[in-house]
């Protein structure tokens, strides 16, 4: 079955000419004499190559990313990117170590004949931040409140405080450090490593993290 109503029985059919162009689908059935067949279907493209570029609207800075070519029909490819890089691949996949709008343009060829198609997409950076307000408190638990102030577009922002405690998600969270006085009665500064992780609803993720340090007052006599 040749599509547009074009059939055959023949083992090997003669020459099928097509007058119109765009994809087609050719199926071929084979039946032995007890009846048992199957069927093969293949697709193709008639005329000028149709060139088709498949990528997300959002894709994250520094990641490797997939350019998939949904083209109808072409047997050569060559892509170019706003960054000045190009591919000669049929799906090439590559980072953007810039943010903001870029584009790909690809070029299907087949027989002579050539297409080409342009694409946007943005490149987007997380930077994550935030800062420490502390409670100035002499005695535990010492207590201090995180705010964040990412810029690049996160939506989910996720607190570890690194003393053990379950992390927490919010634009802000609030936190207590105690001490163990069983094992110490006189300290020295402690330290606590306090992580921001920012993720967009794209799947970017970048994090920053921070040392808060702990002056509990020592005494000493003798």
């Amino acid at each position: 079955d040749f599509g547009g109503g074009m059939t055959s029985t023949d083992k090997n059919p003669a020459n099928v000419t097509y007058t119109t162009q765009g994809p087609i689908s050719i199926s071929l059935k084979v039946t032995e004499n007890g009846g048992c067949s199957h069927t093969i279907t293949k697709t193709g493209n008639i005329g000028k190559p149709t060139a088709v570029i498949s990528i997300a609207d959002t894709i994250c800075i520094n990641s490797l990313n997939k350019f998939t070519n949904n083209s109808l029909g072409g047997t050569s490819w060559d892509w170019s990117f706003s960054d000045g890089t190009s591919s000669g691949t049929k799906e090439p996949t590559k980072t953007f170590s810039s943010a903001g709008l870029h584009t790909a343009t690809l070029t299907a060829t087949q027989s002579g004949c050539s297409d080409d198609t342009t694409v946007s997409f943005f490149v987007q950076e997380i930077i994550p931040a935030f800062k420490m307000v502390p409670t100035y408190l002499c005695e535990e638990p010492w207590c201090f409140k995180a705010i964040q102030n990412t810029t690049g577009g996160a939506d989910v922002f996720t607190w570890d405080f690194g003393d053990g405690s379950t992390a927490v998600s919010g634009d802000t969270a609030t936190h207590c450090y105690f001490l163990d006085t069983n094992i110490y009665t006189v300290y020295d500064p402690i330290y606590h490593n306090v992580l921001l992780i920012a993720t967009s609803k794209w799947g970017c993720v970048a994090s920053q993290s921070l040392i808060d340090t702990i002056y509990p007052v020592s005494t000493f006599f003798s």
